[in-house]
């Protein structure tokens, strides 16, 4: 076994900003239940310019919200989770970087799933399971919206 050392990145706190569960069913009841549903997901990491090491990283996850629904959850849940990253003296820029985006993402993301997996397990179709998201394409396609209106 190896000892683990804790990460520089702490999460605070973590508030749930809003959340609405409901139960889609079509007119017409397919044979069988969707195996995926639409995720709609941003995110906004905050932080004042003299304080880098103390963020926010506010979340907002949409599921099977779009026209064609599916049979199943339809989900809004709004979430900010609050870090701190300590011993940041002792980092450079690229591993604060990494901390404030693919890590605290990943941790909020996280607490969603959580929650999200609490939440729903006495419904209808029981705890629904957030998939696996790969952050690092949700920051590209992030820096892509962001650099598009950049130029607007």
């Amino acid at each position: 076994m190896t000892a683990l050392e804790s990460s520089p990145l702490q999460l605070q706190n973590t508030n749930l900003r809003g959340l609405s569960v409901s139960f889609f069913q079509p007119k017409k009841i397919p044979d069988s239940l969707p195996t995926s549903y639409e995720i709609l997901l941003d995110f906004d990491i905050l932080s004042s310019q003299d304080n880098e090491i103390n963020f926010l990283v506010s979340l907002n996850l949409s599921v099977n919200k779009g026209r064609k629904k599916k049979l199943g959850y339809v989900i809004d849940i709004k979430v900010d989770c609050f870090f701190e990253i300590i011993e940041s003296n002792q980092l450079d820029e690229k591993n604060i970087h990494n901390l404030k985006t693919i890590s605290a993402i990943s941790i909020s993301i996280s607490k969603i799933r959580d929650i999200l997996s609490n939440t729903t397990q006495f419904y209808q179709l029981g705890s629904y399971n957030l998939p696996a998201i790969d952050v690092q394409k949700l920051l590209k396609d992030k820096q892509k919206t962001l650099g598009t209106k950049d130029k607007d």
